[in-house]
């Protein structure tokens, strides 16, 4: 189905909010420039789940089971708070065309999240997505979902513009 305006899906602070954990926001020039054809509705899982600007980083840890959210700064386990979060904000989206997040985030990474064996541990286990993500992924799977910095890569900028536009991005977006 055709949208004729494309609503994205993307992490606030990619450009619209300084809600990152340091307080920073992230400037990146494709995402003003794909802002001229669609519409965006933004989302910060952590700031949605009461975690402060700036605030302590959290990070994804899984030892014997799930996956769990940990403020090692605070002792806090925000993991259901956030599945809570993002069940809820997904299941009241309208129709998307895609999902643009930020890379490496533990609640938006897609794929590039670092995963820690325990919350004290310096060293990672390799690599997965945030839990909001992998709940976008879960609840939206037609959806075409990558992060800015996968974006960076020609081939995979041109296949999700394809799959947002149908097949037929503005030129301004694929160069």
């Amino acid at each position: 189905m055709k949208i004729s305006v494309p609503k994205i899906l993307i992490s606030r602070c990619l450009g619209f909010s300084w809600c990152r954990y340091d307080g920073e926001i992230i400037q990146d020039d494709f995402v003003q420039r794909l802002g001229n054809y669609v519409e965006f509705i933004t989302v910060c899982p952590e700031v949605g789940i009461g975690l402060g600007i700036p605030r302590d980083p959290i990070l994804l840890v899984q030892n014997a089971g799930p996956i769990e959210v940990h403020q090692p700064a605070t002792g806090l386990v925000v993991t259901r708070e956030l599945e809570i979060f993002s069940e809820k904000f997904i299941s009241c989206l309208p129709l998307l065309a895609g999902a643009l997040l930020k890379s490496r985030s533990p609640s938006c990474g897609v794929g590039d999240t670092k995963l820690f064996a325990a919350p004290t541990e310096a060293a990672d286990r390799g690599l997965t997505s945030g839990l909001f993500a992998a709940a976008v992924r879960r609840l939206r799977p037609e959806l075409p979902l990558e992060t800015e910095a996968g974006l960076w890569d020609p081939v995979r900028r041109k296949t999700w513009l394809e799959a947002v536009f149908d097949e037929s991005p503005p030129a301004e977006l694929t160069g």
